[in-house]
């Protein structure tokens, strides 16, 4: 049994590089006001090619 306990920092925009299976870049960001206990809202941007981006936005 594996648990990460790590997690993605709030408010900082991270971008990854991806090859496998067709090159791509990925950007997610989690975003949470400063002085409000609620979770985070993670959003995700995929550059998939140079006419192709893909929005993940949860409700």
């Amino acid at each position: 049994v594996l648990i990460a306990q790590e997690r993605i920092g709030t408010n900082t925009v991270l971008v990854f590089r991806k090859i496998m299976p067709h090159p791509h870049y990925a950007a997610e960001i989690c975003s949470q006001a400063e002085r409000v206990s609620k979770l985070a809202n993670p959003l995700s941007l995929k550059l998939k090619d140079k006419v192709s981006l893909m929005v993940s936005v949860p409700n």
